[in-house]
């Protein structure tokens, strides 16, 4: 086990070659995570793009159709109202005619 670990050196290498690794390591993932970033914002810009449009446009749409919900609704108690209120007339018309029948 003396060799895994000495106070010089860790798996057969020296404490500045492993400060070398980590430092090239860390250089790699900080350019690998730079094109990354890079790539999202020129090669996909447009899809973003449209993809925020496309989000706009159906956020619009659904308040749009909420408008309509509301005024559906409301024409349907309206509508519900009008058709008692008929119902109303036409017995008092039914009415009105049977009198008139009685009379004569």
């Amino acid at each position: 086990m003396r060799w895994l670990i000495t106070p010089h050196t860790f798996l057969s290498l020296g404490w500045e070659e492993w400060a070398s690794i980590v430092a090239i390591i860390t250089a790699v993932a900080l350019v690998g995570r730079w094109l990354i970033n890079t790539a999202k914002r020129e090669l996909l810009a447009e899809t973003n793009d449209q993809l925020r449009l496309l989000n706009h446009n159906m956020e619009v749409k659904n308040r749009h159709d909420e408008r309509v919900d509301n005024r559906l609704e409301k024409g349907d108690r309206k509508f519900e109202e009008n058709s008692v209120r008929l119902d109303d007339h036409e017995r008092r018309i039914t009415r009105l005619e049977d009198e008139q029948h009685e009379r004569k």
